[in-house]
This record gives structure tokens, sequence and C-alpha cells, in this order.
């Protein structure tokens, strides 16, 4: 998923907010921080050890589903399933057996499996939930299974581990150094008022935070958050983390122009294939314009979806 996607659909929250995570998840340093908080303290792996699992080798059942967060320890078919939730799903349990299945399959592919020896592959699943409510859905298929007699005990199966934003403490996603961590200290966030206190205990954090991440959470800033606490607080906590507030309302309005330009547009009736074409035209209009306020290229590839080597090729001709 390439926040492009966001773009497009920034003003439904939940929606953007999912996207966001799984580009955060990308990182392997990322996702590292929520394998190893389901982990005992001697079994924690580092990035090294791990891989992102390629999605083609996933069939397309599972990409559909969107439950395209997998990664593999190296040499091992050993496997970590990140589920990001913002609403409580009690299909849960069906859903990581579904998803097991899927990666156990893309593993047997070309594979002598039908013997004594052969050990199947290993599927570690962890839901993070970022919810208001409390998630209260069962962790296995077998409390949700039919109960057939007292003697037959239904046995534990597609157990998965939770990760609930609402179990962890401000003050221990504000000291983890991930910026996912503080991406669910922003959903934790009841208020505006709350909101903004949490993210002016992030912005403290700058110096911590390296090139890429604050780069990835000025996108999140100008994309999501904005629609919540508003451009006049969003520019001046963009400015805080080092980037000009001038340049910054450029590129709100940017996307502001732009976005109104393809709803207009959309009102048209049989103007769906035009809609899809200045969707495409928008992205580079805004490229173009960033290009002319000697914004990053990696920054204008967050925003637009673009890939650098496209941006530096607009870059060369205009």
């Amino acid at each position: 998923m390439d926040l492009n996607d966001v773009q497009e659909e920034y003003e439904h929250v939940n929606n953007a907010n999912d996207k966001i995570f799984r580009k955060i998840l990308d990182n392997k340093e990322e996702a590292i921080s929520i394998i190893n908080r389901i982990l005992k303290k001697e079994e924690v792996i580092t990035s090294e050890q791990i891989e992102k699992y390629n999605s083609s080798y996933i069939s397309n059942k599972l990409k559909n589903s969107e439950a395209d967060i997998v990664y593999k320890v190296i040499k091992q078919n050993v496997f970590f399933l990140i589920e990001h939730q913002t609403k409580i799903d009690y299909s849960m349990p069906y859903r990581i057996l579904k998803y097991e299945v899927e990666i156990i399959e893309s593993v047997l592919i070309n594979q002598k499996y039908n013997n004594k020896e052969y050990k199947y592959p290993l599927i570690i699943p962890i839901v993070l939930y970022t919810g208001r409510k409390k998630w209260n859905a069962h962790l296995e298929l077998s409390r949700v299974q039919i109960r057939w007699n007292k003697e037959y005990k239904n046995k534990e199966l597609s157990r998965y581990n939770i990760i609930d934003v609402n179990k962890l403490t401000d003050k221990e996603l504000i000291e983890e150094k991930s910026l996912v961590s503080k991406m669910m200290l922003i959903e934790k966030s009841k208020t505006e008022k709350q909101l903004e206190k949490n993210l002016s205990k992030i912005i403290s954090l700058k110096n911590v935070l390296n090139k890429e991440q604050k780069e990835l959470f000025i996108t999140i800033m100008q994309l999501v958050l904005r629609k919540k606490i508003g451009n006049y607080k969003t520019n001046e906590f963009i400015n805080e983390l080092g980037m000009e507030e001038k340049d910054m309302l450029a590129v709100l309005e940017m996307i502001d122009r732009e976005n109104a330009r393809i709803r207009n547009e959309g009102k048209v009736e049989g103007k769906i294939e035009g809609k899809k074409e200045g969707e495409k035209e928008s992205k580079i209009n805004i490229a173009k314009s960033m290009l002319k306020e000697k914004l990053p290229v990696s920054l204008i590839s967050k925003v637009t979806g673009i890939k650098e080597k496209e941006i530096e090729k607009i870059d060369e001709n205009t």
C-alpha cells in the first residue's frame, strides 16, 4: 500500500490511519518493535533476523483481505503476520485461520511435505488494535466453535496475540523508540486537547526521530491529523519538526486544490475514466509544484505515491 491511497481518501480517517500503519510497518525496525512486544525476553529478535515476505507468494485471497504485513525469519519457515484493526472484529479467529492456511500453502508449493519428517511452517499472528473500546473478541477459534459434549474439549486453534493500545500507558508509548508507538499514542487520544498534548510530546522528541521517521510523520500530520486539529496547529507542529511553515502551506493548498478539482469532475455524469486520468494528472501537478518549492524528493514521493525515480524524471523534464 502506498501513501497515494491516503491522499485520495484522507477524509476517511480510519481508512487513512490503517494505510499509515501499514506504511510504517513496512519498515523492519518498526515491525520488530511490535513483534518483540509479544515475545518473551529470551526470545526477542532483531531486524537483521527477519525479511519482508514477498506478497507475490501469497494467494489473491489473502492479498484481497489486505492482511499483507507478513515477515519471515531468515532461513526459517517462521512467519509473523501483523494485522492492524481500528474496530473490534469478532470473526478474527476465523480470519486468522484463513491467513495461516494461505501462508502455509504458499510455502508448500513445490515442496515434498508428505513425509514423516517434514515440519510445517509456524505462523505467529499479531493483531495490533488501536480502537477506542477495549478488545473483547475471543483469541482462539475453539472459543467460538460449537460445543459437542462435556467430555470432548475443543482444542486451541488459530490463537492470535493481541496488542491493545488501551492497555498501554502514554509513558510506555512515548519512551519506545519507534514511530509506530507514536502513532499508537495518537490513536489513543480521545479528545482534540489530548491529541494536541500528545503531539507536543512527540514533537519534543524530534532529535530522536531519524530522517525517514520525521518525513513520514510530517506526511501523517498533513494528510490525516490536520482534519482533526486544523491547518494552523498542523503547520505549527510541522514547523517545530524543522520544516518551513510556508512550504507546508503550499503543499496543503496544492492538495486541497487538486482534491477539490477531482471531486467536481466526479460529479459530472460519465466522467469516471476522466476522473481516474485527472487523479493521475493531479499527483504529477502536485509533484511539480513541490519540486519548485525545493522540497525533498522522498517527501514528494510519500505525498503523491509517485516513485522517486519518476519524480526525478519529472524534474528533468520540467
